[in-house]
């Protein structure tokens, strides 16, 4: 099944916006895929979460042709690993992206964000358009090593020992 199939995507949508008014939402896109192995069992089957990127890699390795299912707006294929274990991929691309994007403006939301960015590989799609940073007439506070500005403000440095 697909990461994040459209119709149950806008299941959850018109619910929230019975609850939140639609100019509260950022809609949370899926950013990656999943390798599942065949048969699938209830309970027992587990995927591997793969990067959009590693999902094309396979399909090319495995000589696999990509398919798009216009319901679910995601791609997928099928291979056949060296055990001879059938697999099916589902993952995102540009064309899936755009489609929940499409939702942002269609559903009045305040915006949208990509969940899942730090998978190893280059942008898979689209981006929401970045906006110049908001400049709130406030000085920075006064830095704390040796006169370097320091990136990370004291309120949201969680361990000292760790970060530096």
């Amino acid at each position: 099944m697909a990461v994040s199939p459209l119709p149950n995507v806008r299941q959850v949508l018109d619910y929230a916006v019975t609850e939140i008014p639609p100019a509260k939402i950022l809609l949370g896109i899926s950013n990656y895929g999943y390798d599942w192995p065949l048969p699938f069992v209830q309970g027992t089957t587990k995927a591997q979460s793969i990067s959009n990127q590693r999902a094309i890699e396979l399909a090319v390795q495995h000589g696999s042709a990509i398919q798009y299912d216009e319901e679910a707006q995601s791609p997928h294929f099928q291979y056949t690993d060296s055990a001879n274990i059938d697999h099916q991929v589902w993952f995102e691309d540009a064309r899936s992206l755009s489609a929940k994007l499409r939702l942002v403006a269609e559903y009045g939301f305040k915006g949208a964000g990509i969940w899942n960015v730090m998978t190893n590989g280059p942008p898979s799609g689209p981006a929401a358009p970045r906006r110049k940073p908001r400049r709130s007439g406030r000085l920075a506070p006064p830095a704390r090593n040796g006169g370097a500005s320091d990136p990370m403000p004291a309120r949201n440095r969680a361990d000292d020992s760790v970060r530096r």
